[in-house]
């Protein structure tokens, strides 16, 4: 069991879109992908804010913000295949240096999944 953020759960979906590979990975990712969802009620209670700005091109864009502090954390058990997954995709970015400061997240991820 690892216990994640709403920010985690959120950054880990984004990963886990990703997925280019086998059919055996695909159905336990699709099973995992389910645990990660984000309630109406786990939104609320991390204070959840979406407003309209614009990007640099002029065009108007939600903008999402929340507590992480106050949404708590959930616990989620990953499918063995799954947590490979996820490892090796972090270290895979890492090691061709393609982390960027919005990839922040995966820092606290990494070491949740160890």
């Amino acid at each position: 069991m690892i216990k994640l953020t709403i920010s985690e759960r959120h950054r880990t979906i984004i990963l886990l879109n990703e997925f280019k590979g086998n059919l055996d990975t695909l159905v336990s990712i699709l099973d995992d992908i389910k645990k990660l969802a984000i309630t109406d009620e786990e939104w609320k209670k991390a204070e959840k804010v979406v407003e309209m700005v614009k990007n640099e091109k002029g065009e108007d864009v939600a903008q999402w913000r929340w507590n992480d502090v106050k949404g708590g954390e959930k616990e989620i058990e990953f499918e063995k295949k799954t947590l490979e997954y996820l490892k090796e995709t972090i270290d895979k970015k890492d090691k061709a240096g393609e982390l960027t400061l919005a990839d922040a997240l995966l820092v606290s991820l990494n070491n949740k999944l160890k």
